[in-house]
């Protein structure tokens, strides 16, 4: 009988200093899971929904690289709009019988300035190396974790003067009545490719606050599988080390009823 119930207690011990062992661990690290084997469902499920979190915040950060990239496309075409703004006033002013040959000629050093000034801000506009304005670019934006359907286009367009058909001068009446028509058209040029970029800059806002919410509820679920309780395991290491050290006495007791039997055998 004496030998049933130490086997029993050093059983128990056993557990109860595994359980303290796994207590302890999960206080240490603060996380539920530590080895494969103290949940084994709940590690795969956690580690699915990681890779779901981490592809997600790969996403995101691509979107907001995309907004970087629509942000100075816009800003660029913003400035080409305002000079030629400074083209159509030129070209009015020297449309009038008010302004002398001398005059146009005066103001059309300025325009042909104008004109460059587009070129460079066209020319130099750039996103990692690669032009935006000078030529028409095609961007695939991958936001979100599914390559083949999580993908937002953006087209840039080419707005030099010579796409944009802002060639010629102002040095007579007739010249600039017809730059003005040419002025025009490229303004609503202009404004079309602004309102594209503007479209693009919107909806990647609204996939980036759908990511970053996204993320979040990833993360509140991978804690449910992974961060431990502290509060339980504190009182779970606790209740293991009472019961340890309760079986470890009922294993001292039964040594020494052993030992006692033994001398009076003896």
């Amino acid at each position: 009988m004496s030998v049933r119930i130490q086997n029993n207690a050093m059983n128990q011990a056993k557990r109860h200093d595994e359980a303290k062992r796994a207590s302890s661990a999960r206080l240490a690290s603060g996380q539920q899971i530590n080895r494969a084997s103290e949940g084994a469902a709940d590690l795969a499920a956690a580690s699915k929904l990681k890779s779901t979190a981490r592809a997600t915040a790969a996403a995101l950060s691509n979107a907001n690289r995309g907004l970087a990239l629509g942000q100075i496309a816009d800003g660029a075409m913003s400035q080409i709009q305002e000079l030629s703004f400074r083209l159509k006033e030129l070209a009015v002013s020297a449309a009038s019988d008010t302004f002398s040959d001398a005059d146009r000629a005066l103001a059309n050093t300025e325009y042909q300035e104008v004109i460059k000034a587009i070129d460079g801000i066209a020319d130099r506009t750039r996103y990692s190396g690669t032009a935006l304005l000078n030529a028409v670019t095609t961007f695939d934006i991958q936001t979100g974790e599914d390559g083949a359907t999580d993908t937002t286009t953006f087209i840039t367009d080419d707005v030099t003067s010579a796409t944009l058909g802002i060639v010629g001068d102002i040095t007579s009446k007739a010249n600039a009545v017809a730059q003005q028509t040419l002025i025009d058209t490229a303004l609503d040029t202009l404004a079309t490719a602004r309102s594209k970029a503007g479209s693009f800059m919107v909806g990647l806002e609204s996939t980036i606050s759908v990511n970053q919410v996204k993320i979040e509820n990833l993360e509140g679920a991978i804690s449910v599988f992974t961060e431990a309780d502290l509060a339980k395991e504190a009182t779970n290491l606790a209740m293991a080390d009472i019961k340890s050290q309760m079986a470890q006495a009922m294993i001292t007791k039964e040594n020494q009823a052993a030992s006692n039997v033994t001398g009076l055998v003896r």
